[in-house]
């Protein structure tokens, strides 16, 4: 950092003013993304004589695909193993370092983070000799690229104070160690010079080594073609956001006025200020065959407005890939819709797809280097470190109804073993398929007669036939 400049570059500035505008999006702030911000592509007039009371609703649309998008892949825990069946002690480290990191919950997050920024942060840690992956704010990571792309170094900035005094606090991760430094600044965020960075940690040095051969963060990137991650709001998204949450206030508008009724009255019921004895919005009116005084209502035409608003949440949901019925619209999951159901999510789960495919590497990446982490920093643990097996789960729910019939056809057919039945019913749960086994072997063999039961009956236990009163038959075929 120079000193006399502010803290962040110009391109650093941009890139986290850029980021903060794609997380008002996901969290729904849209009043300050758009209207108080000045960035609105439409005009809102106040509500009554308050120039401060302006409606603006919003309709959270990139919220609820990011994390319908999150749901889909890490509703359900991710099934992760050394490639190596035998090695036991990589195996616990695993679970060591997911049950430190709450894994499970660390990427469903990363994967919402993902969606909306273009890539999520992840950050082996080694805490009081206990290794654990993290994710940090992506407004934070300011990332150094080589000419192709890839990740030369990554500075992770923020301001922060200690003992009243505003600090810049900066980690440097580059190949084989992490750097730290800390900056002081004055009030505006101009650096006035460089500090201990004892202040900001006692136990902390300005060089760490990591023993890697990379960098001791990762990566973990939205799909993309190709470079860096894309956000998932890339391109109009913002305009069309926009367009929906205007919709919805001027409809919203229309209908708040015309369900606010106003008093039509005689005129010689007002006094001579034009003054009623009566509260609420008043008509004069001087017709003696209607009633002295009688509400007002309108009958609003929204049938237009009400289809540029769907229209609007179309383009939306259509710029997401996300189908309607993943978010409670459109057709249900029962057994006669399923078909049309899966048929109508193909896109989405396309995207979910090409998502795997860019944080697959990203995940063994970094679950690996914290078991590089742990062999070198844990006392009294060391095992060899072999590459992961990343096992996903679909996503989307088991039509139960539907795989019964499937189930039923191919037992019919013989086609399929009673065991392997179970394990496709009961999720691959070995011991709850062996106790079912043995108790539909029970309940066979009560079912038999008594002679049969304790053994399975075959042509050797058949009785052979008793010969009837006149069987007896002669040489010439006749009875004798």
């Amino acid at each position: 950092m120079e000193i006399g400049k502010y803290y962040l570059t110009a391109a650093q500035k941009d890139r986290a003013v850029s980021l903060a505008a794609l997380r008002l999006l996901f969290e729904g702030a849209h009043k300050a993304a758009f209207y108080t911000s000045g960035k609105t592509q439409h005009v809102y007039k106040a509500l009554g004589p308050n120039a401060a009371n302006v409606m603006y609703i919003t309709e959270n649309l990139p919220g609820r695909c990011t994390l319908k998008y999150a749901d889909l892949l890490f509703g359900e825990p991710l099934g992760i193993a050394p490639s190596d069946k035998n090695n036991a002690g990589q195996a616990e480290g695993l679970k060591r370092i997911s049950d430190a990191s709450r894994l499970h919950g660390l990427l469903f997050d990363a994967a919402a983070t993902a969606s909306w920024s273009g890539a999520a942060w992840l950050s082996p840690l080694v805490v009081k000799g206990v290794v654990k992956l993290t994710s940090l704010a992506p407004e934070l990571v300011f990332p150094q690229r080589a000419s192709g792309g890839e990740l030369a170094a990554v500075e992770i900035i923020w301001q922060c104070q200690i003992a009243g005094t505003p600090y810049a606090r900066v980690i440097r991760h580059a190949p084989g160690k992490i750097e730290h430094e800390l900056w002081e600044l004055n009030r505006a965020g101009m650096v006035q010079g460089r500090a201990d960075i004892k202040l900001a940690g006692a136990g902390l040095a300005e060089v760490e080594l990591t023993g890697l051969a990379g960098l001791a963060i990762v990566e973990a990137p939205n799909y993309s073609a190709g470079g860096p991650g894309l956000s998932d709001y890339a391109g109009e998204f913002a305009s069309l956001v926009d367009e929906v949450n205007n919709r919805r206030t001027q409809i919203s508008r229309v209908l708040d006025v015309h369900a606010d009724p106003v008093v039509q009255a005689l005129e010689s019921l007002f006094d001579e200020n034009g003054n009623l004895r009566a509260s609420g919005k008043v008509l004069a009116v001087e017709d003696a065959s209607k009633p002295a005084m009688q509400y007002i209502t309108w009958q609003a035409q929204l049938s237009d407005a009400a289809s540029a608003l769907a229209d609007a949440r179309d383009a939306t949901l259509g710029h997401m890939d996300m189908a309607p019925e993943l978010l409670g619209k459109g057709a249900g999951t029962s057994a006669d819709s399923w078909k049309k159901f899966k048929l109508s999510v193909v896109q989405t789960l396309a995207r979910v797809n090409r998502k795997r495919i860019f944080l697959s590497p990203a995940i063994s990446e970094a679950l690996t280097i914290c078991c590089l982490l742990e062999n070198r920093f844990t006392p009294a643990i060391s095992y060899a470190v072999s590459p992961l097996t990343l096992t996903w789960a679909d996503g989307l729910p088991v039509d139960e109804e539907e795989q019964m019939r499937v189930i039923t056809g191919y037992r019919s057919a013989g086609l399929i073993s009673r065991r392997r039945s179970l394990m496709i019913l009961l999720a691959g749960n070995v011991a709850a398929v062996e106790a079912e086994l043995a108790e539909l072997t029970q309940e066979d063999e009560a079912s038999l007669p008594t002679g049969f039961q304790g053994q399975p009956p075959g042509l050797a236990d058949e009785h052979p036939p008793t010969e009837g009163p006149g069987t007896d038959f002669g040489v010439g075929g006749k009875p004798g």
